[in-house]
């Protein structure tokens, strides 16, 4: 009988860490609002699926510049490069919180959707990569608003 409570106990520590998920609004890392953005990106593109889930870590510590293909610099997300790993859904409009972003790495996944015009307030974007996904419709006109652009494929 003693040894089944302590055991239970552990039980239920092992499944809450487990089934731990990031919380955007006691991470320190980045403002609550990139943290979202990264969140809403896991969520449109069935991130449970994504070939590299769950060691990514996306979604899972509240530490977002950890998860794998993010990098951060200053407090803010810079580089977010998923090629090739399986995103499958459409590019949420809340990427375009990510202020201080400068490559977007997500060719060779299974987009779909348009490509987002608010992309084109990313003042910092130099690198867009979409190739190789389903995407419809134009390039959004606001893209051409972005001066530090020197890529897009």
């Amino acid at each position: 009988m003693y040894l089944t409570i302590p055991f239970i106990i552990l039980l239920t520590l092992l499944s809450t860490s487990i089934q731990a998920a990031t919380n955007c609004s006691i991470q320190t890392e980045i403002p609550p609002v990139e943290c979202e953005a990264l969140i809403t990106l896991y969520t449109n593109t069935n991130g449970v699926n994504w070939n590299d889930s769950p060691a990514n870590n996306w979604k899972i510590t509240n530490t977002p510049c950890s998860w794998a293909d993010v990098e951060c610099t200053g407090g803010n997300v810079i580089i977010i490069n998923r090629n090739a790993k399986n995103l499958l859904g459409t590019l949420p409009s809340t990427l375009a919180n990510l202020s201080k972003l400068r490559i977007l790495g997500l060719s060779n996944n299974q987009l779909t959707g348009p490509i987002p015009s608010e992309l084109g307030n990313l003042s910092n974007l130099r690198i867009l990569s979409l190739s190789n996904n389903q995407l419809t419709g134009s390039i959004p006109a606001e893209l051409g608003n972005l001066r530090n652009m020197h890529k897009i494929t």
